[in-house]
């Protein structure tokens, strides 16, 4: 009777919206302690993880794609694919299991609890995966459109011809993935909303 069980799903629920409404999200059983206060607790060290796998993920994302279009390597398309690949592969918790072993315990370079740089990492080229892929195959398509080749043959610098010409055109597919995935690392991926 004390947890409600006795009153129907739909009074448990409007019950508990009302209460979450007014900030009370109710008493942890395991912990005997507020949500709301472990949420507290939590929530910076989240938001800060999130934030910096989100910045890793982006940074090499875009450096990749537009590596891989304004020098045509196939040694950078390769490393497109493979992070895509990674993305795809390989679960995120058998890498960073793989990753504490030899980095942490193995070898001791880094701390087995507490670190932030392991798990950043790891995620942050998790979600470069989901995003270089689509992101290096429009800015291959932007590359062969004629203000680009135009921009090329007077000599415009590689750089400008990114800076300029090619990221404005993929700023659509750059936003619309990186929307996705900055939710994923907020709220989960197994979040409905995803």
């Amino acid at each position: 009777h004390n947890l409600g069980l006795d009153r129907s799903a739909v009074q448990q629920f409007v019950g508990w919206a009302t209460a979450a409404v007014h900030g009370d999200f109710g008493e942890s059983l395991r912990f005997k302690r507020p949500v709301a206060d472990m949420l507290a607790t939590a929530l910076p060290t989240t938001l800060a993880f999130a934030g910096l796998s989100f910045l890793v993920g982006i940074v090499l994302a875009f450096g990749l794609a537009v590596g891989a279009v304004m020098t045509g390597s196939r040694v950078v398309t390769a490393l497109v694919d493979a992070v895509n690949v990674w993305s795809i592969a390989l679960p995120t918790f058998c890498v960073g299991v793989v990753g504490i072993l030899v980095l942490s315990v193995w070898l001791g370079w880094l701390p087995v609890l507490g670190g932030m740089l392991l798990p950043v990492l790891i995620i942050g080229i998790d979600s470069a995966g989901q995003m270089v892929k689509p992101l290096h195959e429009e800015l291959r398509e932007a590359s062969t459109s004629a203000h680009v080749r135009t921009a090329r043959a007077k000599g415009v610098s590689a750089l400008r011809v990114a800076l300029v010409h090619l990221l404005p055109a993929a700023l659509p597919v750059a936003l619309a993935l990186s929307g996705l995935v900055l939710a994923g690392l907020v709220l989960g991926p197994a979040s409905p909303l995803l």
